[in-house]
């Protein structure tokens, strides 16, 4: 009897793909994300009356000049004021800044936690005042922290997540 190679080919075929993209699933989930264990949160400790983060970076990102061209470094713990703002998932399942406005005096420093198990960015949507980095994104279970020196309006966005969006108000 005459055995039919030509269809164990294609099984043979299909096997080596599915293994393949199962190798690279693995891979995939694995990452490169190097975290080190302290939180990233950005140096303010100036006299300069703007707030201001390490500038340095990609510079890539959905917001122009914005996402990843700034690169934020560890610092003591904030001193003075302090706020708190949650990165978290919403009732329909969608991330969202918690809460979404907050209204602050200035010398205060605001600390966004991320609580989920997605890494997320905390950028002004000017790309400039604050940027926590798409390089360097707070990580699940991380914090960021930037303190307002200044009197105004800031909004800011998840450079990951656009329709991530709140503001803070500094009086």
């Amino acid at each position: 009897m005459h055995r039919n190679t030509n269809r164990t080919k294609p099984t043979a075929f299909a096997m080596f793909c599915l293994l393949l993209l199962g190798t690279l699933v693995l891979l995939a989930a694995c990452g490169s994300n190097s975290s080190t264990g302290s939180p990233p949160t950005s140096s303010t400790a100036t006299s300069n009356p703007v707030p201001t983060a390490t500038t340095g970076g990609s510079g890539y990102g959905k917001y122009g000049n914005g996402g990843g061209n700034t690169t934020p470094t560890a610092t003591m713990a904030p001193t003075g004021a302090t706020q708190a703002v949650t990165v978290t998932t919403d009732s329909h399942g969608q991330f969202t800044f918690s809460p979404k406005t907050l209204t602050i005096s200035a010398g205060t420093t605001v600390t966004w936690k991320n609580t989920t198990q997605t890494p997320h960015t905390v950028t002004s949507n000017d790309g400039k005042t604050f940027n926590s980095g798409d390089s360097t994104p707070v990580a699940p279970g991380t914090t960021f922290s930037f303190k307002f020196t200044t009197a105004g309006t800031f909004a800011y966005h998840c450079d990951f997540h656009p329709y991530m969006v709140g503001t803070i108000t500094v009086k």
